[in-house]
């Protein structure tokens, strides 16, 4: 059993991607580990929430648990502070979260943490490291610590577990994953008692995919609203949903006539899974009116330098002029790319290639569905509201600065933004 403490530039230091907390694909690179952290779908990671535990400053009293595996420094636990100061360090990631990990601005003190001492070990140790931590302190859900006794201490496949991976109903779903559901709602027995059987680590049903998460429907209601709780009715989930008429007739009358190997795909259980995560600062404030995804280029090299700008100083007069200034900025720059991709020299050389940019999003805007665009833009490109000459006079810095309209402004920029570089989903 060998470790020893190793300061290691956080750019050689790779996430681990059978980390219990989000079991990834190994085949995954750093790259898309971090932006399904930033996605965060099922609030998972929870990065906010890191920052408010962690502070301004990295605290060197919990190391990351590091294996160093076919050359590389594998981080086995400390993911996410790790994943924290990839993102803060990496303007394009930390534009994702805009506004949303720190109030103000993010802490210099992080963003220059460009090493970090880690406890390199061998991967028992970090193994066993591991489950003492997580396992004994409850920071990890029930689901997560029988993932864990399940990949690497080579326990059997618990029915948590089994239900998880055909239904896909416990992951990210806080009011399913805890201990005492595991135990005494969805145990064996009990799912057993209304026609789910649990035979050599697989689940089996008469009911299809359609009644089943109807059940779980039922069952996840039943727990919201305390009908079954660790005061009520402990053990007794049959008694408990079968009070529930919308799901009598399902119960006395499954669908097929033999069991049948569970399998649920994600749309069917997303309904149950899917997560509302509140952001930390609200849309409001977000400059362009929310945070762009722009295609590599130019334009967005300069949308990101913008919005760093309003970041340091949201509430500075000067900052606001400066912010102002640049709008003009972004969308010349945007003409001048868009026109030149469609080999439109007359209009890319013209001297202030914005007007006709701007004319062309109003006839585009006006000719297709508004829906995902800011209300604001309907307003500021009526007939009666000059937008290309309130441009102008920002650009000049001819108005008085007001966050408002600042805030307008850029919102309709985002609009003409993403209706030409938006990144194309494949």
């Amino acid at each position: 059993m060998k470790q020893e403490i190793l300061h290691i530039p956080i750019k050689d230091l790779y996430l681990w991607t059978e980390n219990p907390r989000d079991p990834i694909d190994t085949k995954k690179t750093d790259e898309e580990i971090i932006n399904r952290i930033i996605q965060d779908s099922d609030n998972r990671w929870n990065i906010q929430k890191l920052v408010q535990k962690m502070g301004e400053y990295y605290d060197y009293s919990e190391l990351p648990i590091v294996v160093k595996k076919n050359g590389k420094y594998v981080v086995y636990d400390g993911n996410r502070r790790v994943a924290l100061l990839k993102i803060i360090q990496d303007d394009s990631k930390y534009s994702k979260y805009a506004g949303q990990l720190f109030r103000e601005l993010e802490p210099e003190s992080l963003r220059k943490q460009t090493t970090l001492p880690c406890n390199v070990c061998d991967e028992n140790t970090a193994i066993t490291s591991i489950e003492r931590k997580h396992i004994d302190n409850g920071s990890w859900g029930e689901l997560e610590r029988d993932y864990f006794l399940l990949n690497f201490k080579k326990e059997p496949k618990s029915i948590f577990v089994a239900i998880n991976d055909q239904t896909g109903f416990i992951k990210g779903n806080k009011i399913l994953n805890k201990r005492f559901v595991k135990e005494e709602v969805l145990s064996e027995k009990n799912l057993g008692e209304i026609g789910i059987d649990f035979k050599k680590d697989k689940l089996y049903s008469k009911y299809s995919n359609e009644q089943l998460v109807k059940i779980f429907e039922v069952i996840q209601s039943a727990l919201q609203k305390s009908a079954i709780s660790t005061r009520n009715n402990r053990g007794k989930l049959k008694t408990v949903i079968n009070k529930d008429k919308s799901i009598d007739e399902i119960l006395k009358n499954p669908e097929n006539n033999v069991s049948e190997e569970i399998s649920i795909n994600e749309k069917q259980a997303e309904k149950l899974t899917k997560i509302q995560k509140t952001p930390a600062t609200k849309k409001e404030d977000l400059l362009f009116g929310r945070i762009l995804e722009l295609e590599e280029g130019s334009v967005n090299d300069l949308y990101l330098a913008i919005d760093k700008i309003y970041r340091k100083g949201r509430d500075d007069e000067n900052v606001l002029l400066i912010v102002g200034m640049s709008l003009r900025l972004i969308l010349d720059i945007a003409a001048r790319v868009y026109y030149n991709k469609q080999g439109d020299m007359t209009n890319a050389e013209e001297e202030n290639p914005y007007k006709n940019f701007i004319k062309l999003f109003q006839k585009e805007y006006a000719d297709k569905e508004t829906k995902g665009y800011l209300s604001v833009t309907s307003d500021y490109l009526n007939k009666n509201f000059n937008f290309e000459a309130l441009l102008g006079n920002f650009a000049h810095g001819n108005v008085i600065v007001s966050k408002h309209d600042i805030l307008n402004m850029s919102g309709v920029t985002g609009d003409i933004l993403v209706t030409y570089f938006k990144i194309k989903k494949e």
